[in-house]
């Protein structure tokens, strides 16, 4: 049985604009428009970046953690999203551990 796509967060920990932010920016806006609720989550706050204004304008949901396993255990608990999409190496270790402790859907993409 296949599990409806209800939520989608994409997972990252970036410090600057580049590809891996480029392309989590394109992928929110194309889940917004195929009605996807989404929210991209920053591993942790390395200040103003272009990213949360891009999504911002876009309406699209963002969010920053502590930069702890223990920040993204709780809101995955908190919250359950559907599926939790990593983007990058740090947030991949930490997204794949802390997805499976909670029972929920991990995806990683390796840029």
């Amino acid at each position: 049985m296949s599990q409806e796509l209800q939520s989608v967060w994409l997972l990252l920990d970036s410090r600057a604009m580049g590809g891996i932010e480029s392309h989590v920016a394109q992928l929110a806006e194309a889940l917004v428009g195929a009605d996807i609720a989404v929210e991209v989550l920053f591993l942790q706050d390395h200040g103003s970046h272009p990213l949360k204004q891009r999504l911002s304008t876009a309406g699209i949901k963002w969010s920053v953690l502590s930069g702890t396993l223990t920040s993204l255990l709780r809101r995955l608990k908190k919250d359950r999203p559907t599926i939790l999409h990593t983007h990058g190496y740090k947030s991949g270790i930490l997204g794949r551990v802390a997805a499976r402790l909670q029972g929920i859907a991990v995806a990683s993409t390796y840029h």
